[in-house]
């Protein structure tokens, strides 16, 4: 007769540890200027020993693209590396530096969700210059009361945007100099334009010349640096000699007096 004994259960706890890790890196070094691309990598791994699904990857970079992943469900030990891109702006160049943090989350099969971040750096190189030519509307004056138009061409020769943009002439009596903008983004350009009537000390002096400067500020991270360009023009006093006094008209010789024959009359009767 078989003889069956109570039932019996036996449970052994398995403990869960979901982990992940975060490795993000840049396909770039450094950069010097708008519009170069760079392409983010983020390398997922399961450090746990449960399964995690979803795996998902995010980054709050304004302009990144979307990163692609080519799986959501990692097995323990497994990894993929994620994907994105991202083309530097002025803005970056101006800050110095692009710096973001990725973000990678795994979900356990007991719904403990396991977060980790990871950050990079790329560095901008930075190249703060400024470029001023000055010049005058005529190459030379005659008199006092004579105007000169002076134009200031200022140029932005660096990668970094200039501001304030300060043009000055210690020109005496020079009028007020009058600038379109006091900000100059790279590679931009503005004419300045100030005006100068001649005096009678300039033509004594024979010239009318100044050096001129252009002052640009660059806000570089955290620190400031001042840049500077002058240019100088000389305006000449040209002095026109008065035409020579007609000479008078030769006055003609008198002609000669004919001597005068007396004229005899005999009377008779």
């Amino acid at each position: 007769t078989p003889i069956t004994s109570p039932s019996s259960s036996a449970k052994v706890t398995i403990t869960q540890s979901p982990a992940l890790t975060l490795t993000k890196t840049a396909s770039i070094t450094g950069f010097t200027a708008p519009g170069t691309k760079v392409t983010y990598s983020y390398l997922v791994k399961n450090t746990g020993n449960v399964t995690l699904n979803p795996v998902t990857v995010a980054d709050p970079m304004t302009g990144l693209s979307a990163i692609t992943c080519p799986a959501t469900t990692l097995a323990p030990s497994a990894t993929e590396t994620c994907t994105a891109t991202y083309i530097t702006t002025q803005a970056d160049v101006d800050a110095g530096s692009i710096n973001n943090t990725g973000t990678a989350t795994g979900t356990s099969p007991g719904g403990t969700k396991v977060t980790v971040t990871s950050s990079v750096t790329v560095p901008a190189t930075q190249t703060p210059e400024i470029l001023l030519v000055k010049t005058a509307n005529v190459s030379s004056f005659s008199a006092a009361g004579q105007t000169i138009l002076y134009s200031y061409r200022v140029t932005n020769s660096g990668n970094v945007t200039l501001h304030p943009v300060v043009v000055t002439d210690p020109l005496v009596g020079l009028s007020a100099i009058s600038c379109p903008a006091t900000t100059l983004a790279p590679g931009a350009t503005e004419t300045c334009t100030a005006s100068y009537v001649t005096t009678a000390s300039d033509v004594a002096a024979g010239h009318v010349g100044s050096k001129a400067v252009a002052v640009g500020i660059a806000t570089l991270g955290t620190s400031v640096k001042v840049v500077s360009s002058s240019s100088a023009v000389a305006v000449v006093a040209s002095t026109v000699p008065a035409p020579p006094a007609p000479h008078p008209a030769p006055i003609a010789p008198e002609a000669p007096v004919s001597p005068v024959t007396p004229t005899v009359v005999q009377v008779t009767g």
